[in-house]
């Protein structure tokens, strides 16, 4: 087994544990409208991430690979959302 596999295990299942931690201990639309941030390789930083379920978050953590995982504050509405202005 490499350690690349097994780190990116180790990442998916803390995510997991993370997740059913959240989906218990908080209302259903917090996550919804939670802003996340990533930074990835080579410092890219991406902010004003939301994610409409788990899943979502976890195909989002395994195509971007990111290096840090910030968790941000609560917005009345989706993160992605709340930067569309007319």
């Amino acid at each position: 087994m490499s350690a690349i596999w097994h780190s990116s295990h180790m990442l998916l299942l803390r995510v997991k544990l993370m997740c059913l931690w959240y989906d218990i201990a908080v209302p259903k639309t917090y996550f919804t409208h939670r802003e996340f941030s990533f930074t990835l390789k080579d410092d890219i930083y991406v902010r004003y991430l939301s994610f409409a379920d788990i899943d979502e978050f976890e195909k989002e953590l395994q195509k971007r690979c990111p290096y840090k995982i910030d968790i941000g504050a609560v917005f009345s509405n989706r993160v992605d959302m709340h930067l569309i202005t007319f």
